[in-house]
């Protein structure tokens, strides 16, 4: 079994834990359907039954699971809500300075 995501045109991806043999599938579909249209593949993964229409599809990232996905992010720390106040006014002083930038 490895993770998998795939990076769809507008941004958005989709990610789950699939047999290795079907990713190395989608992988190879992939490479030989780039540049046609409507072109789809589908594999079952942990969670149920992907279907991807590969000409949506921009990357793939296969790699090996983790028992934990959120290493490296710490979820158990709570933000205080001056932390929240101070970064919306950093976000917004940014915005601003960038609009009058625009202006000129």
């Amino acid at each position: 079994m490895k993770d998998y995501t795939i990076w769809l045109k507008g941004g958005n991806s989709i990610g789950g834990t699939a047999k290795e043999d079907d990713l190395i599938g989608l992988k190879e579909c992939f490479k030989k359907v780039k540049h046609r249209s409507y072109s789809g593949y589908e594999f079952e993964d942990t969670e149920g039954i992907v279907c991807v229409c590969l000409s949506d599809v921009q990357a793939i990232a296969i790699t090996e699971c983790t028992e934990n996905k959120d290493i490296g992010f710490n979820t158990d720390s709570q933000i205080s809500p001056d932390d929240v106040k101070k970064c919306a006014r950093e976000f917004s002083k940014r915005l601003k300075d960038s609009l009058q930038e625009m202006k000129r």
